[in-house]
């Protein structure tokens, strides 16, 4: 298949609901689409032949406009650039790099125990109120709930190990929260770092103990190794100087006869 019939051909539709290749007995039935009309086939032919096209793009530009029987309004200046085939060097292709600063997903979790949830709830809905109380005294259009919602108080609940972790950069975009982002965010990242502390995660106290255990068996076998080691350095060391020992006397070895 050429370049051009690649760049008509459509792709089919599957009902697999995988990225793999699929089964073509799952393929869906397109509908019969309405015939094209000369000018769309004629637009769509040309803008084929300009995108695959391997010689100077010029050449189905100007045969698309009937440049040839026009009269040219001006000369192309010395030196002017053609197309990105006849001069590849002269259009180089821009890397385009996203990034985002602030986290957008985060990794699974366990599941807050419910002590945890409702002392982190009680927490955040007595500091909504008396932060009332004191950034905004005195009027009713204001209210707690303005502040921090219901809502996101029921979302930040059921993730304060986001919270605990990613800090406020969490409200950008896992708990959207705007006042968190701009102003209150940092005291309500340590009210749930501080209610995470009072309630450990039994299963993240017992993954610790687990590393502490091994870090400590390392450190055990490390010491042992060093052990080892200095004590053959040291037997080397004392069997050289026994047997080069020089004593100027008469070493009589065997029993008897065999003297």
């Amino acid at each position: 298949i050429d370049r051009e019939a690649a760049i008509d051909q459509e792709e089919p539709v599957y009902d697999s609901g995988s990225d793999a290749e699929p089964d073509p007995e799952l393929q869906i039935k397109r509908k019969r689409k309405k015939g094209k009309s000369p000018l769309e086939t004629w637009d769509q032919d040309f803008l084929t032949y300009f995108i695959a096209t391997t010689k100077c793009r010029r050449i189905p530009w100007n045969i698309f406009f009937s440049n040839e029987s026009k009269m040219s309004l001006f000369t192309a200046p010395p030196g002017s650039r053609c197309c990105d085939n006849c001069q590849p060097e002269d259009f180089p292709v821009e890397v385009v790099t996203l990034e985002m600063p602030y986290p957008t997903r985060i990794g699974r979790s366990a599941k807050p125990s419910e002590d945890l949830q409702d002392a982190i709830s009680a927490a955040l809905r007595a500091w909504r109120s008396q932060t009332i109380d004191r950034d905004y005294p005195g009027q009713r259009m204001v209210t707690s709930r303005k502040i921090l919602s219901d809502d996101v108080i029921r979302k930040i609940v059921e993730r304060p190990s986001a919270v605990s972790q990613h800090g406020t950069e969490v409200f950008y975009h896992i708990i959207p929260w705007q006042w968190g982002v701009f102003k209150y965010g940092t005291e309500v990242v340590d009210i749930v770092r501080h209610q995470v502390s009072l309630f450990p995660d039994p299963n993240q106290v017992a993954r610790e103990e687990q590393e502490r255990e091994r870090a400590y068996q390392r450190l055990l076998e490390a010491a042992r190794k060093q052990e080892r080691t200095q004590l053959v350095s040291f037997f080397e060391e004392c069997w050289d100087e026994m047997y080069n020992l020089e004593s100027g006397e008469t070493i009589i070895v065997g029993r008897g006869k065999n003297k």
